[in-house]
């Protein structure tokens, strides 16, 4: 291992361990495992990250990050509405949904097991909620959601929906897409809240 200086040598650790996460899941991302792939030792690593679930939090967040603007940026709509329903998978490449899929199945059970990966998972989905608030308002300023929509509520129940839906497919119970189900559920509020947008 050649000398590089600190900020260097753990930007080139994340990149090993994201390689690592990709190829082989977030739990082969181990401390030795990393190591390996850096050709550094253990010791090396630890001085950089303080646990094996310090380093798997911040790799798993970057390359969340990344798929993510990598996803937005193939999105090609102009309406508030329908980016939030591609943010949902509706037009994801398979590949990218099984990719996110998977992720999101290992680091569910990290967080089980570890508070530090309970945290990226909290992250994430706050992230996701914010994200989808942003949209619902957006969509809300353009006249595609009533006025009289609660925001927040809808952003919320539409995080549930597409965890619950995730799960549902898992187990093979349903075989409706959530970008399917939300459409219905803006339309539900829509005419609950008196009429079209």
């Amino acid at each position: 291992m050649s000398y590089l200086p600190k900020e260097q040598r753990r930007s080139e650790i994340i990149e090993a361990a994201i390689d690592v996460i990709q190829h082989q899941g977030l739990a082969a991302a181990t401390v030795r495992n990393v190591a390996k792939a850096t050709a550094s030792s253990p010791g090396q690593i630890h001085h950089h990250f303080d646990s094996a679930d310090a380093l798997r939090a911040e790799a798993l967040l970057c390359l969340w990050q990344r798929m993510k603007i990598e996803f937005l940026s193939q999105i090609k709509t102009t309406s508030p509405l329908e980016t939030l329903i591609a943010n949902l998978g509706g037009c994801a490449q398979k590949e990218v949904k099984e990719t996110f899929a998977q992720l999101y199945k290992d680091l569910l059970e990290a967080s089980r097991m570890s508070e530090t990966m309970h945290a990226v998972l909290m992250q994430i989905m706050n992230n996701s909620k914010v994200k989808y608030s942003e949209l619902l308002k957006a969509a809300q300023e353009e006249g595609e959601l009533h006025q009289d929509a609660d925001i927040e509520k809808l952003a919320l129940s539409i995080l549930a929906l597409a965890f619950g839906f995730g799960f549902m497919k898992d187990i093979a119970f349903t075989n409706y897409e959530v970008h399917d189900v939300v459409r219905f559920q803006i339309d539900l509020v829509n005419r609950a809240c008196g009429g079209s947008a």
